[in-house]
């Protein structure tokens, strides 16, 4: 599945650096941070960049960090957006805005129409840490298949014999990608070189493909590991359902690093109490930060991190350098490369 429908940029002349003045807000923090040299190597060096106030950077947002954040993007043209929300108000607030460029491809935190009713560009970072999620998936698989974690723990809690437990190799295992965009494609590829059968889901949205194309249903009962990669959009909530998992095989895993809404979280708690199917591997929850002692990080049968798989130097450096370039094509009079709405004027 393919990553939300971009307005292809006309070919121009490349943008020359945006007017000394120009302010670009950050919506970042320390957890979820900006590489503010790439980006800046992006953006030029004339460029004003102005924090957020970090405890206003909610999810969603109250009235009274709403009302902080309208003030400081009030003199913004930019906004350069990884974690909190950007809403319609905020938008409005913005005199100068002309763009909200989003750190990673997920928009669902930034109100898209109200920008397009602005005039204002929203830009995501398509393929920007691709690799690095593709790597933390296959770096799953292999935890999951040889039980690497739970031999390494075994063997510091009870002893040597205890912990020579038996994993299996990934060679010649059917691998099932729900999502064939940047990231399902390099996971794809890596898994190939692995020797895995590799099949997708098929949807209206998939492009033509080298792997074979099957039903949602089918690819659950053909696969050893089902990995979900798919944007979150409305027809992908719940889209990995309790009917999806009671179709996989009792020794099949989920591995999860789209959205945590993709995967319906009950039916999958109950399939792992069950022993449904033989565990999980999770990146993203529906409510993020995940609760203490959310029942799906405890499980033992999970492997549970939180939401790191895009989040290594290299990607960082990577998304940082396209929104940089998108925000200064944007501020110097171009269009954006990565825009997935197409404004009308103000």
């Amino acid at each position: 599945m393919r990553h939300p429908t971009r307005i292809p940029a006309p070919r121009e002349a490349p943008a020359a650096n945006p007017g000394r003045g120009h302010r670009v807000v950050l919506f970042a923090s320390p957890v979820f941070p900006i590489d503010r040299e790439a980006l800046t190597e992006g953006l030029g060096p004339s460029v004003e960049l102005i924090p957020a106030p970090e405890e206003c950077l909610q999810y969603p947002v109250d009235e009274r960090a709403e009302g902080v954040l309208c003030s400081v993007v009030a003199g913004a043209h930019a906004i350069v957006f990884r974690v909190g929300q950007v809403t319609r108000r905020m938008i409005q607030a913005g005199r100068d805005l002309r763009i909200v460029a989003v750190h990673g491809v997920g928009t669902e935190a930034v109100d898209v129409d109200g920008a397009t009713g602005r005039g204002v560009y929203v830009t995501t970072a398509p393929g920007g840490n691709a690799n690095a999620v593709a790597e933390y998936v296959m770096c799953v698989l292999l935890l999951a298949s040889r039980r690497v974690h739970e031999s390494a723990a075994l063997l510091r809690s009870t002893g040597w014999d205890e912990a020579r437990l038996r994993g299996g190799e990934l060679c010649g295992k059917a691998i099932g990608i729900v999502g064939l965009g940047a990231i399902g494609s390099r996971v794809a590829r890596l898994a190939h070189a692995f020797g895995m059968q590799v099949s997708v889901a098929e949807y209206s949205r998939l492009a033509p493909c080298e792997y074979p194309a099957v039903p949602l249903a089918r690819l659950a009962e053909r696969a050893d590991f089902l990995v979900v990669t798919v944007p979150r959009r409305p027809e992908t909530d719940g889209l990995v359902s309790a009917e999806v998992l009671r179709r996989m095989r009792r020794t099949a895993f989920v591995v999860n690093v789209s959205r945590g809404s993709v995967v319906d979280e009950a039916a999958l708690l109950r399939a792992l109490d069950d022993g449904a199917i033989a565990g999980a591997c999770l990146d993203v929850f529906r409510q993020e930060p995940a609760p203490r002692g959310h029942p799906l990080v405890m499980h033992p049968r999970v492997l549970a991190t939180p939401h790191l798989a895009g989040s290594t130097p290299e990607a960082q450096r990577r998304i940082a350098r396209i929104l940089g370039t998108d925000v200064r094509r944007v501020l110097s009079g171009a269009r954006p490369l990565h825009a997935v709405n197409d404004p009308r004027p103000a």
